[in-house]
């Protein structure tokens, strides 16, 4: 196993690790070869630091993947696989669960990138297996390799405030995903020789309130504020009107209009398809 990336050396032993700078023009020439099953995992995760340079949010989540399977495609590989987002897709309303292509256009910067970026690999016309996984909130969880919980995006954020605030807002009910079931999912589509051409939702059948998820790995009950709630509502309510008016609301309020909607969704599709079990499950201590 090859891993590519700007790190000097790599966390997993046995893997073999090639140092590349992923900003340079070519970052990929001479890397592939014949048979290679690629997993393109790189890009710019922040929403905020996406919506504060979209410039950048560009090249890493929509024009390195793309450049990505062109020169695998050319190198004769068997497959490539493309880590999107949830985030790829605006969810339906009212917390009912979204499936692939049923929500709308993504309000962010890096969820249009994202959805950019799949549109452009699934119609390249490659040689190639083109796949596409769209991970919920990504947890680390007991089963894996890495043991020590490293919450992302929402939950990270949520977190934050608890340890300042010690309560939370109230806020939906969302979909996640553990590390290692996200790894079975990848090894899933990449088996599957008759899967092509697809994107899935990776997310638990489970999906808590936020509260919840930050109990499982704050150890205790986390209680809700009311005057946290107003706050967040009276952002989201302000985001929503400076877009009425073609004004451009701070990055960091798409955190908080996050917190406070529901983002449920299905992965019956790749359960169906690829015969995806998960394991692991976004337990309330």
């Amino acid at each position: 196993m090859v891993s590519v990336s700007r790190a000097r050396e790599h966390p997993v032993a046995g893997v073999q690790q090639l140092q590349r700078d992923l900003l340079a023009p070519e970052p990929f020439n001479g890397l592939f070869q014949a048979g290679d099953k690629v997993i393109f995992l790189a890009g710019l995760a922040s929403q905020v630091a996406c919506a504060r340079n979209p410039q950048l949010s560009s090249r890493l989540n929509r024009e390195l993947p793309v450049s990505c399977l062109a020169r695998a495609d050319e190198a004769g590989v068997e497959s490539f696989l493309f880590l999107s987002s949830v985030k790829a897709e605006q969810p339906l309303g009212g917390g009912a669960l979204t499936i692939e292509y049923a929500g709308g256009t993504p309000r962010a910067q890096y969820g249009r990138d994202k959805a950019a970026a799949e549109v452009e690999l699934i119609g390249a016309g490659s040689r190639c297996r083109v796949n596409v996984l769209r991970p919920a909130n990504v947890y680390v969880d007991k089963l894996s390799p890495l043991h020590e919980a490293a919450p992302r995006g929402v939950l990270s954020a949520a977190m934050s405030i608890v340890r300042l605030a010690g309560k939370l807002p109230h806020a939906g009910r969302r979909s996640y995903v553990g590390l290692s079931d996200l790894c079975e999912a990848i090894e899933c589509v990449i088996k599957k020789s008759s899967i092509d051409r697809q994107v899935f939702n990776v997310a638990e059948p489970n999906y808590p309130a936020l509260g919840e998820a930050v109990a499982r790995y704050a150890g205790q009950q986390v209680g809700e504020s009311r005057l946290l709630s107003g706050l967040l509502a009276l952002v989201s309510w302000s985001q929503r009107n400076m877009g009425k008016i073609g004004l451009e609301s701070p990055a960091v309020f798409n955190l908080a209009r996050d917190m406070v909607q529901s983002e449920v969704y299905s992965a019956a599709k790749l359960r169906c398809m690829a015969g995806w079990q998960p394991l692991s499950r976004m337990a309330v201590v």
